[in-house]
């Protein structure tokens, strides 16, 4: 079965587990930017990852 693509606006977890982002971007290195919202900051965090190292989150 192939991977389906992952695109902005999609929601995704860490593998290893985490909240619930948003990928906002894909940038040009074939990295993803995704956000969050931060309850123990209470505001939006920004992390740069690997696609490899998320799934779909629903």
């Amino acid at each position: 079965m192939e991977e389906k693509k992952i695109k902005p606006g999609d929601l995704v977890k860490l593998k290893s587990g985490s909240p619930q982002m948003t990928v906002d971007a894909i940038l040009g290195s074939g990295q993803i930017q995704c956000v969050w919202f931060s309850t123990t900051k209470n505001e939006f965090d920004v992390l740069l990852i690997w696609p490899d190292s998320v799934k779909p989150s629903v």
